[in-house]
């Protein structure tokens, strides 16, 4: 009969360490069950910010074209303008048309027409001669 004691104690003893083996298993796969569901909810985390940051990118990108295409008109329309400059007179020039004018501007000046200066000739020819 002891052994049959001895038996039943065993028993006993197995069954209560599978009891606890058991339940640490039951809470292991909880705290697994608990990862895997934060980690489904960090992947959709993840996914959305992915879609968030490619739909900003798309339109940092199409900000980006726009800015090239108008620094690209910008460069054209300086080269017109550059060469509309190349064309227009310098001041130097335009203070020698300015002098040329003055001088030939009848207004201003002394002329004489050719009766006057026959005469005058003539004048003169006289007084030497005498």
């Amino acid at each position: 009969m002891a052994e049959k004691v001895e038996i039943n104690i065993i028993i006993s003893e197995i069954v209560k360490r599978l009891n606890e083996m058991n339940l640490r298993i039951i809470g292991v796969e909880d705290k697994i069950l608990r990862i895997e569901n934060e980690l489904k909810e960090l992947n959709e985390k993840i996914k959305e910010e992915k879609e968030k940051n490619e739909e900003k990118l798309r339109k940092i990108e199409e900000t980006l074209k726009i800015f090239g295409e108008a620094i690209n008109l910008l460069g054209e329309k300086v080269s017109i303008f550059d060469k509309k400059i190349n064309n227009l007179a310098t001041k130097q020039e335009v203070e020698e048309v300015k002098t040329y004018v003055e001088i030939w501007n009848p207004l201003k000046s002394s002329f004489v027409t050719r009766e006057e200066v026959k005469k005058i000739i003539e004048e003169y020819e006289k007084n030497i001669n005498g």
